[in-house]
């Protein structure tokens, strides 16, 4: 038969294969839900994760009793961009933007590419002070340049609970609506709502 040693070392070595075969495979599972969280063009969350993470920063805020900032940022005249010089130069114009839009944040905010030329970015802790600092940030790092050497510009609306509603939908809605008064505004500006 077998010795105690020779049992033990077959079942290290069956343990090992098998931790391998397991750590493989969550690779791999990792690697399928990291594509079907971020955004294949910007590395950005897509909407459906963003949204869900957003909930339980807000849903943490809400029982901490923090403020939580909501910023909904649209790219200005994004579409003569793909008009003019091609979709390839509207890709690297989005992709430009979430780069820096990924160094303008901390790590602990929420980056969303919201849809088309959108992004929502979730501030945890955040109240207007914080917020406008982060978007000032932003701004003098820049967007990056618009093909004909422009500088790429964003109209941004800033919602901060509990000022601005106590849910999540009613901070994005009025973050968007902030937004919009940035754009008429002349574009290329922020605003509270």
């Amino acid at each position: 038969g077998e010795s105690a040693g020779q049992t033990l070392w077959r079942l290290f070595v069956i343990a090992f294969w098998a931790t391998l075969a397991g750590l493989s495979q969550l690779r791999f599972l990792l690697r399928l839900t990291e594509q079907a969280t971020r955004d294949g063009l910007t590395n950005l969350l897509v909407r459906g994760t963003g949204e869900e993470i957003l909930e339980n920063q807000f849903a943490y805020a809400l029982r901490q009793d923090l403020p939580f900032a909501v910023l909904f940022i649209d790219i200005d005249r994004f579409k003569s961009v793909n008009d003019d010089f091609g979709h390839d130069a509207g890709d690297a114009a989005l992709r430009g933007v979430a780069t820096q839009i990924a160094r303008a944040f901390r790590h602990q905010d929420v980056m969303i590419r919201w849809g088309g030329e959108e992004f929502v970015v979730g501030l945890p802790g955040a109240n207007l002070v914080n917020a406008e600092i982060a978007v000032l940030r932003l701004a003098k790092l820049g967007l990056g340049l618009r093909p004909d050497y422009q500088p790429i510009t964003a109209s941004i609306g800033i919602a901060v609970y509990p000022r601005d509603g106590d849910s999540l939908e009613t901070l994005s809605m009025s973050a968007d609506s902030a937004m919009y008064r940035a754009k008429k505004a002349g574009k290329n500006a922020y605003c509270f709502f």
